[in-house]
């Protein structure tokens, strides 16, 4: 099976304690870069997960051939600017949640990555977990009632 070389802009928070490990696990996906605003933190990064190259800003990783897909995990307000980046190197874009500060500019991104012709998808990795399936399909099935109001967190 081939894997995916992920090219991870930044690589911090959730991205070192969940989706980096999970990485590692998936047969089909390689921690190819890192790139972390702070050299030494994207170093160490490299380190751990084995990954082939260390980066201090975006261009560069996207500018790097051997990157062919980009986990975004940056701070909201680059993802828009980072996400059209992507999409400008040819690279396919799983984007943490939220996608841009504002729906209009979420949109905008959509609509340049299908211009560009790169696929998109959302870290939004909960709506597929096991326990929510099945909360899902109780509701489907009519088994709580006429759900009327709900709380999530």
């Amino acid at each position: 099976m081939k894997k995916v070389k992920w090219g991870i802009i930044g690589a911090g928070g959730i991205a070192d304690r969940r989706t980096m490990p999970g990485m590692e696990l998936a047969e089909n996906a390689e921690i190819y870069a890192i790139m972390e605003v702070n050299m030494e933190m994207a170093s160490a990064l490299k380190e751990k997960y084995n990954a082939a190259k260390a980066y201090d800003n975006e261009a560069e990783l996207l500018a790097d051939p051997g990157v062919e897909a980009v986990y975004i995990v940056s701070p909201v307000v680059y993802h828009k600017k980072q996400a059209m980046m992507a999409a400008d190197a040819g690279k396919h874009i799983l984007l943490e949640k939220p996608i841009a500060l504002t729906v209009e500019e979420g949109q905008e991104v959509i609509d340049y990555c299908r211009k560009k012709g790169v696929l998109l998808a959302t870290g939004f990795m909960m709506r597929y977990h096991a326990y929510h399936q099945a909360m899902k399909k109780l509701v489907d099935e009519g088994k709580l009632g006429q759900i009327v109001s709900c709380r999530a967190q």
